[in-house]
């Protein structure tokens, strides 16, 4: 199963730091024109590295859609084969993008893309390092056209910071990220991903205990706010059954308490 959020925000440039194509695992991209005009757009893919590897060019209609899948029949080509890294979508009129990260053996899930920003900072409310029960990977993007320096820190839940990494990537690059290099087992909490360029970041955790694994998937923002919306919470039945949502709230503020409800 996959899940994602409605995006009230439609956007110009759009990055995703997670694409893949290795066989039946890949990234399947779903973009919108949300304008009443038509709109061309363009899908870079780049390697870990920051070379272009290939380039898919849509033509939408007016309130139009495509799906880019390499395992859908007259899709565009989409990423080469063996392909891990990021993609930029630019475009002539504002698009939604979304990413199924479709893994038949690992579970599958969506995120958003996340629209151009010019902010140094992304924010990551949920990093859990459990083991079978939630191994983590940070999946980093440098989006534009030159080197950058990236730091991410690790704080525990009373906000104290814990860990950090640091890393170089070039221009268009990406890297995955392993949190439990410098995590202890059982680790709760949150991180903020600093660089002097303007990063994107999706973390990504892999459930290995059950008799399916499942995957969950989410893209930092640069984007904090006071106000956020669920359209849908779940609560379990009195005798335990059903599902069951939970939160992850993070505060970005170096030195300001604040106060959820």
């Amino acid at each position: 199963q996959a899940a994602y959020t409605g995006q009230d925000q439609a956007n110009v440039t759009t990055w995703l730091p997670l694409v893949t194509n290795e066989g039946t695992h890949r990234t399947r991209i779903a973009v919108q024109n949300t304008a009443v005009h038509s709109a061309s757009a363009t899908i870079r893919y780049y390697d870990g590295t920051g070379n272009l590897a290939a380039s898919d060019v849509l033509a939408l209609a007016p309130h139009g859609s495509a799906l880019v899948d390499p395992e859908l029949p007259g899709s565009p080509t989409g990423p080469p084969s063996g392909f891990q890294g990021s993609a930029v979508v630019s475009s002539d009129w504002p698009l939604v993008v979304t990413a199924y990260e479709l893994d038949p053996q690992m579970g599958s899930d969506a995120y958003n893309g996340e629209g151009q920003g010019y902010q140094h900072a992304v924010y990551m409310p949920s990093v859990r390092n459990y083991g079978p029960d939630g191994t983590p990977t940070i999946f980093v993007q440098n989006p534009c056209c030159a080197a950058a320096l990236v730091t991410i820190a690790y704080y525990n839940l009373a906000g104290a910071q814990v860990a950090s990494q640091t890393l170089s990537l070039p221009a268009y690059g990406s890297a995955a990220v392993d949190p439990q290099a410098v995590l202890g087992g059982g680790f709760d909490g949150s991180a903020i991903i600093t660089s002097d360029q303007f990063p994107a970041a999706v973390m990504r955790s892999v459930t290995t205990s059950g008799a399916v694994h499942t995957t969950e998937l989410y893209a930092g923002t640069q984007n904090p706010d006071q106000r956020l919306h669920f359209p849908i919470v779940h609560r379990p039945n009195a005798d335990g059954s059903g599902q069951e949502t939970t939160f992850s709230v993070q505060n970005v503020s170096p030195d300001s308490p604040i106060t959820v409800w």
